[in-house]
């Protein structure tokens, strides 16, 4: 119940601490200006419950530490001066802040500030018209007109060349930003009493200038705001360029006629006094104006004064020709040294060049060297790799061939230990039936050929010792005992032939009949199968090509052991075949 009406923003300067503030049951407070809540970053509780407040000063917002806020109990206007308190308090939702009912007065609906807030129609200012460039004539009047589109309508400032301000607000019962300052005041707030004023705003914020002078002419700011933001627009106004030349006109007059009248008047004057010297008037009528004569010591006084005269005058010209001297001998020095300085700078330039030239040069001399070395390193390395392709042909081939040699030996002493095997079977022959009536064939570890099987493999390894024996191995064996690695030459390389198949045009025979019946027994790991396959006949065996044991010898090798078994006991028509695969050269 105090008889605040306004707290000033100064009213909190010094207590940057305080944390606890109670406004409360003050029905004459009407204002919290929008600065007041700046000074006290650290409140924790605000309470300006029961006053007679109509809008919330904009500061609250900066209150970052703010706990609890009690707002009620005041006719809150609900208007577009608390348009920001809405998007504020909705932020605030989620905090741990503490709100008291938010209601737009006593008479209100609970809780219906908020949704008449988000519904307000609040816009900022935005320029529609303002007045464009103009030459005005002196003595004239200048209308100036900054026109804005906004909800709330926003105040205008004027602020002259001369920085006088002009305040206007379209609607005075809902005070601006400006409502402190005078409605016309100067940069260091001082009223304006000039009456009638020859600058004023009008009624719809234009600005009227009264007898345009020179000192009018510049740039007008306008400035429109209203509770949601502000904005700034310039106008010009300028002076017409013909008045400026009346003006010089004028004064070349007014000057002319000036230094006449001047000039008449010292003439007049003198005039006078050549008549009253040549009449003596001055002499007659004037006692005071007798000149007596002049006595022999004024006369050398004189005479000194006539000699300190000229003295000085002398000591001034001759001042006057050293300073000209002094001054041409400058210009020349100076002249110089330009000259100079410009030979000098000249011969720099051509140094710099010729230099610029000889680098040119010397990076095009070693560019081509670069290439040269480039195209060198290059052709090296293609040798090089043509080289070692020769040399690995070579070595590969000359591999085969070992290979294929070191194959026909195995085969070879192969073939004879199973014609000495046989040998011993064809002797021991009661002996191995007698073994199969007792039922121990199928334990048998030897191999049973036939003796046509044997003949044509003896005839393959035959003709194939007998091409290997007719290949032409001189070059090779000379060029292997000069290097390891043997390396081709150009000349080799044309004198080579091409190779030719040794074994082409030989025909061997065989067993072309496949068995009627196979069966894969045992595991597959160990590569060790078991066959139940037709004994071939005589009958059966054809030729074959070349090309096909060719094919027959890069395949795996076998170990072939036949077993007779109890269920089969015919021997040359069906018999239990035992592989064990190898991997061959």
């Amino acid at each position: 119940n105090t008889t605040i009406e306004v707290i000033h923003n100064t009213e909190l300067l010094g207590v940057p601490n305080l944390e606890v503030l109670n406004i409360r049951r003050n029905r004459l407070l009407k204002e919290i200006e929008t600065y007041v809540l700046a000074d006290t970053p650290a409140l924790r509780e605000l309470d300006i419950s029961g006053n007679a407040l109509s809008f919330l000063p904009q500061s609250i917002a900066n209150l970052t530490h703010l706990k609890k806020l009690n707002i009620s109990d005041n006719p809150w206007a609900c208007d577009c001066r608390m348009f920001w308190f809405a998007s504020w308090a909705e932020s605030k939702k989620h905090s741990n802040l503490t709100m008291s009912q938010l209601s737009c007065g006593p008479d209100a609906y609970p809780g219906d500030m908020l949704p008449t807030l988000q519904h307000l129609n609040c816009t900022k200012p935005r320029i529609v018209y303002k007045t464009p460039t103009k030459l005005y004539r002196l003595k004239s009047d200048a209308l100036l007109e900054c026109r804005y589109a906004a909800n709330p309508p926003p105040s205008i400032t004027w602020v002259t060349p001369r920085r006088e301000v002009f305040h206007w607000n379209p609607d005075l019962s809902i005070p601006d930003i400006f409502n402190k300052h005078p409605l016309a005041h100067d940069e260091n707030m001082t009223p304006m009493r000039v009456i009638p004023p020859r600058i004023q705003v009008l009624d719809n914020g234009t600005l009227w200038v009264k007898n345009v002078t020179r000192a009018d002419c510049g740039r007008y700011t306008c400035y429109a705001s209203n509770p949601i933001a502000n904005l700034t627009e310039n106008v010009l106004l300028h002076i017409d360029p013909t008045d400026w030349n009346q003006i010089r006109i004028i004064s070349l007059i007014v000057g002319t006629q000036s230094a006449a009248g001047f000039l008449g008047l010292t003439l007049f004057v003198q005039f006078l006094r050549y008549i009253f010297n040549k009449f003596g008037l001055l002499n007659n009528f004037c006692s005071f104006c007798k000149r007596d004569r002049v006595s022999p010591r004024a006369r050398q006084i004189y005479a000194m004064l006539d000699n300190i005269e000229q003295y000085k005058s002398q000591q001034l010209e001759k001042l006057r020709e050293n300073y000209t001297q002094q001054v041409h001998r400058i210009r020349d020095n100076c002249a110089q040294q330009m000259e100079w300085i410009q030979n000098s700078y000249q011969s720099q330039a051509k140094h710099l060049k010729d230099f610029r030239d000889i680098g040119t040069q010397h990076l095009t001399t070693l560019r081509g060297q670069y290439c040269d070395q480039v195209k060198k390193v290059r052709d090296y390395s293609t040798t090089q790799l043509n080289w070692v392709r020769e040399n690995y042909v070579f070595q590969r081939n000359k591999i085969r061939k070992f290979s294929a040699h070191k194959v026909l030996q195995l085969r070879e002493t192969y073939k004879y230990q199973q014609q000495t095997l046989n040998k011993v079977l064809e002797n021991l022959p009661s002996l191995y039936f007698e073994n199969c009536r007792a039922g121990t064939c199928g334990r048998a570890e030897s191999l049973v050929f036939d003796p046509h099987d044997i003949e044509s493999i003896d005839c393959y390894i035959k003709s194939k010792i007998e091409n290997l024996a007719n290949l032409d191995t001189s070059t090779d064996v000379t060029q292997s005992k000069l290097s390891l690695y043997y390396t081709p030459s150009e000349r080799s390389l044309t004198d080579q032939k091409p190779s030719t198949d040794p074994l082409a045009g030989i025909h061997i025979n065989y067993i072309e009949d496949t068995p009627r019946m196979l069966m894969l027994e045992g595991p597959s790991t160990s590569k060790h199968t078991m066959l139940y396959m037709d004994w071939p006949t005589e009958s059966t065996k054809s030729a074959r090509s070349t090309d096909d044991l060719l094919q027959m010898e890069r395949r795996e090798s076998s170990v072939v052991e036949i077993q007779p078994s109890a269920t089969s006991p015919n021997l040359p028509e069906t018999a239990k075949v035992e592989i064990n695969h190898e991997t061959s050269l």
